[in-house]
């Protein structure tokens, strides 16, 4: 019989190179290291994409993420503290990353933010068929959330931050409904003026109940670690250092082979 927690063991967890599930106290400087900067890395990701966003929205001269984005910058630069220092100041700031994120959950709910292949524009409205024609094609379906934005006048009787429900399937040409309901019996709102300047119809995705829980538990997961990250800075000075001499393994009494 195959015992597979041995193989979880060999494979999945090893003292050295993952040494999550040893108590604090027990872990020794190199593995507080590995732990702290696979912390940090994770981190950086994240964060990095926010700074990303920020900046290219910068570019275009939308200060609108001001805040996300120097929030962004302040989580690089205590990554980069973090891992220099193992400052347990850096690890308690850390925590807020997590705590913003289901404080966003709580307030936003759990809409995909606005992301260029979410995105396209109107080139066109139609009053006579109802319909909207963009300037690229599009792998939508029907029922899927929709909202529209403008620099100028929508069409009639649309508006802006006004979730609707699209009607057709994959390609240039959809129409809009007011609810889920008409969308799935292919209601369309009826269009009586064809609007002006230049329109964004941007899809909003919504996750299933399984998604946003799975999400939830990720979450406090990262959180529950991160407060293992400020455990591991109060304790790293007094850590003791691994002896890196391979034949310390050795039994006691055992002398290192001669050359």
């Amino acid at each position: 019989m195959i015992i597979w927690e041995k193989y979880v063991k060999k494979y999945v967890w090893d003292d050295d190179k993952t040494p999550y599930f040893i108590p604090v106290s027990k872990l020794m400087r190199d593995q507080a290291d590995k732990e702290i900067f696979l912390y940090c890395f994770f981190l950086a990701i994240p964060a990095a994409l926010i700074n990303a966003v920020f900046v290219s929205e910068l570019y275009k001269g939308d200060f609108g993420n001001l805040a996300l984005g120097l929030y962004g910058t302040s989580i690089l630069a205590c990554v980069v503290y973090l891992k220099i220092r193992k400052s347990t100041y850096s690890a308690l700031f850390a925590i807020s990353a997590p705590i913003v994120l289901l404080l966003h959950f709580a307030v936003n709910g759990f809409d995909v933010p606005n992301l260029n292949i979410n995105t396209a524009e109107v080139v066109s409205a139609d009053t006579n068929s109802d319909r909207l024609t963009l300037a690229a094609e599009k792998r939508w379906t029907s029922g899927h959330r929709m909202m529209l934005t403008t620099d100028g006048r929508l069409p009639a009787p649309l508006s802006s931050n006004t979730v609707y429900y699209l009607i057709g399937e994959s390609g240039k040409s959809y129409q809009l409904a007011a609810t889920v309901e008409d969308a799935r019996g292919g209601v369309a709102i009826d269009l009586t003026y064809a609007g002006s300047g230049f329109h964004t119809l941007q899809r909003i995705i919504q996750l299933h109940l399984i998604e946003k829980i799975g999400m939830i538990v990720i979450v406090l997961l990262w959180l529950r670690y991160t407060l293992r990250v400020v455990a591991i800075t109060k304790a790293y000075p007094n850590l003791p250092v691994r002896d890196m001499n391979p034949w310390s393994k050795l039994p006691p009494g055992t002398s290192p082979p001669r050359k």
